[in-house]
């Protein structure tokens, strides 16, 4: 019987377990992404402010506000879709009574 000096893996909580079920951009994927991330940038800073922030902080910190932001973005069409009226089929409205 031999013996291992390997340390058995510590079993993964659930958010590990959620990172690891995440699939890896595709290369096409991460090329979209950081053209998005660049036109971003771009526009973000020519607000004053933000482009003191950026050179302030870094790099970091606008990848973060970029992902804030399309996170508000993917918020924001969710509930705009959730506010949309059903078609008058659905809903009734516009149906005429005979």
């Amino acid at each position: 019987m031999s013996e291992s000096n390997e340390e058995p893996n510590p079993p993964m909580d659930g958010l590990e377990r959620l990172l690891a079920s995440i699939p890896p951009l595709t290369p096409a994927q991460q090329s979209r992404r950081e053209r998005e991330f660049q036109a971003f940038a771009r526009d973000w800073c020519k607000d004053p402010w933000n482009a003191e922030q950026a050179a302030l902080h870094g790099e970091g910190w606008l990848r973060a506000c970029f992902s804030s932001a399309a996170l508000a973005y993917a918020a924001g069409r969710e509930d705009r879709a959730s506010q949309l009226e059903p078609p008058p089929s659905v809903s009734g409205v516009g149906v005429k009574d005979s």
